[in-house]
């Protein structure tokens, strides 16, 4: 029996949702996965979703400009592992966006368009606006984990 069984759906995003607010001003820091000291996009997911559900969704490694050399797309690649793209975002879901070549930038949705992720240029976890400032005109896809 998964959590999800134990207490719904529901549940499980207000509780990813209680997770991912709890790292908000972690400082961005590239590749570091510490509450409050530093977390880059995707460990922040990889935290959240690693405190609640008991799994990682993104298994890559990565150096901090990826995104402006490689085209292949390691971050879709992994959450599609463990995730299916949705049209359509709810609380708890991943929305990913492509900086440079490839999709290389993730956060957590609050409520669409509002989000939570580690980003550089804010300094790190910060609640955003998933359709604003330098993330309106980028292409975007949403991720949702295949226990829902």
């Amino acid at each position: 029996m998964t959590l999800h069984d134990e207490i719904g759906e529901a549940r499980v995003r207000e509780r990813l949702l209680v997770e991912a607010r709890t790292w908000i001003n972690t400082p961005w820091h590239h590749r570091a996965r510490v509450k409050g000291a530093g977390v880059d996009c995707a460990q922040f997911v990889n935290a959240v979703y690693h405190t609640v559900l008991g799994t990682d969704l993104i298994e890559i490694d990565y150096p901090p400009d990826h995104f402006l050399h490689r085209s292949e797309e390691q971050l879709v690649t992994q959450l599609e592992r463990q995730a299916n793209c949705v049209p359509l975002a709810l609380p708890g879901d991943v929305v990913v966006y492509r900086f440079g070549r490839a999709m290389s930038h993730a956060g957590l949705v609050v409520d669409w368009p509002r989000i939570i992720h580690a980003y550089r240029l804010e300094g790190g976890v910060v609640f955003g606006n998933g359709t604003g400032g330098n993330l309106a005109e980028r292409e975007r896809q949403f991720y949702r984990w295949k226990g829902f």
